[in-house]
């Protein structure tokens, strides 16, 4: 496939932060592909699975060397999860989390009193300061044992590491084991859990690294086992890739700023479970990056074995890019 069939009919790429860098150090044949977009005048829109708000994405890619220039905006999983708990999002899916959460919220709020929440966060990695906006709506819960959950109303995963305190001190951390029993009491207790970054896992230079949306795997196993079979999937609310929630709102604002057409949208993704299968579902043409992401092994053993093997692991994950590269570069 040439450099030009790729660009030919898009206008618009969005692109994942993993094909961008490692978490670390960017791909410096990233850097020289981004530029050579910008001057063929493509808007490159960065799509991330972050827990952290969208103002500093660009910021950061800046600073590893990228032109923040090239870059349209940034649409991250934090972002929308803080817009759907304080009500300023533009477009909410009918879908039945959602629906479920709200109708809960809307309960509280009868009852004239802010939600309690308890807040998994980061402390390694940074704590995840929660808005002024956020605050006036909500109430942090301090957590420290499982049964300390039924005191909240939902959970709110930014992170892993960490819960956050009530009361302004400093974030306690835990222990995997810790974090896993207190999701799991969550589930037992039917608290609803609101994942801000759906990743599984991420790539932090060579190493892989738990993300949130390990504790919705624990929630979901939890869940059916406490309650009969039930899939708890009405009580995970995920507000990145791969639900339509982040879609919409990405291509929402594209669409109320821009003159982009919407059917000339190209994303760019390393993760099959969530940039692609998320881009499908979202009805947008999908270009895997297969050599620089979470699945480099598993892609590097089926393409060794057979095409066969290759459409296997494709449809293991539930996704169907339209095409495959190696690495984003020119």
């Amino acid at each position: 496939m040439s450099h030009d069939s790729c660009c030919r009919g898009t206008d618009d790429c969005n692109a994942s932060a993993g094909v961008l860098h490692d978490g670390v150090e960017p791909f410096e044949r990233a850097i020289e592909c981004v530029r050579e977009l910008k001057r063929r005048k493509k808007s490159i829109y960065v799509l991330s699975n972050s827990s952290r708000g969208r103002d500093g994405t660009i910021r950061k890619l800046a600073a590893m060397g990228y032109d923040a220039e090239a870059f349209a905006g940034a649409m991250t999983s934090g972002h929308v999860a803080e817009a759907f708990l304080t009500s300023t999002l533009e477009t909410v899916p009918e879908k039945a989390c959602f629906l479920k959460l709200r109708e809960i919220l809307d309960a509280i709020a009868g009852e004239g009193r802010r939600a309690r929440v308890a807040h998994a966060t980061w402390s390694m990695r940074g704590n995840v300061q929660l808005g002024e906006a956020f605050g006036e709506a909500y109430q942090v819960v301090s957590i420290e044992r499982p049964e300390d959950v039924d005191a909240c109303d939902f959970v709110l995963a930014h992170g892993v590491e960490a819960f956050g305190r009530g009361d302004g001190e400093k974030e306690l951390s835990v222990s995997d084991e810790t974090m896993r029993l207190m999701i799991e009491r969550a589930a037992e207790k039917k608290k609803p859990l609101v994942v801000a970054n759906p990743d599984v896992v991420t790539v932090s230079g060579d190493e892989l690294v738990m993300m949130p949306g390990t504790l919705a795997t624990y929630y979901r196993d939890s869940f059916k086992y406490a309650h009969h079979g039930e899939s708890g999937d009405e009580y995970v609310c995920l507000m990145g890739k791969p639900d339509g929630i982040v879609y919409d709102a990405l291509l929402g604002e594209i669409g109320r700023t821009t003159a982009v057409d919407s059917r000339r949208v190209l994303a760019v993704g390393d993760s099959l479970s969530h940039d692609i299968a998320g881009a499908n579902d979202a009805d947008i043409d999908a270009l895997f990056v297969c050599d620089t992401g979470i699945h480099a092994q598993e892609m590097r053993h089926a393409r060794a074995r057979s095409d066969d093997a290759v459409d296997a692991l494709f449809d293991a994950h539930g996704a169907h890019p339209a095409l495959v590269i190696s690495r984003l570069e020119w």
